[in-house]
């Protein structure tokens, strides 16, 4: 950082920018997170339908090798927060299910 200039912030540098466009960013990131992993993989996923239950993502992810654990994120009065955490015992189940879901939507 720089105490006496101006703030910037450090996710934001380069050209574009993380909301603002460069989605080849968090995408290599998340991706390289996934080769490099070893156990337990967890995939986050988000942008779900508030209709969408934890019965849907256990079937849906089910279909790709065992889960650990396959749950929706729900706020204090229930209500889906439209996120999930799908947890697999082997990398290759997630990388499969990434491929096969990733910027699907899921209703």
């Amino acid at each position: 950082g720089n105490p006496e200039g101006k703030w910037s912030h450090d996710m934001f540098r380069g050209t574009g920018g993380g909301a603002r466009g460069d989605s080849g960013i968090v995408s290599r990131a998340f991706s390289s997170a996934i080769s490099e992993a070893s156990g337990p993989i967890k995939l986050s996923v988000t942008n779900l339908d508030f209709g969408v239950s934890d019965a849907d993502i256990n079937e849906l992810f089910s279909e790709f090798g065992s889960l650990k654990v396959a749950q929706i994120h729900y706020d204090r009065s229930g209500r889906s927060l439209g996120t999930a955490d799908v947890i697999y015992d082997k990398r290759s189940d997630a990388v499969k299910a990434m491929k096969q879901y990733n910027g699907v939507p899921l209703d």
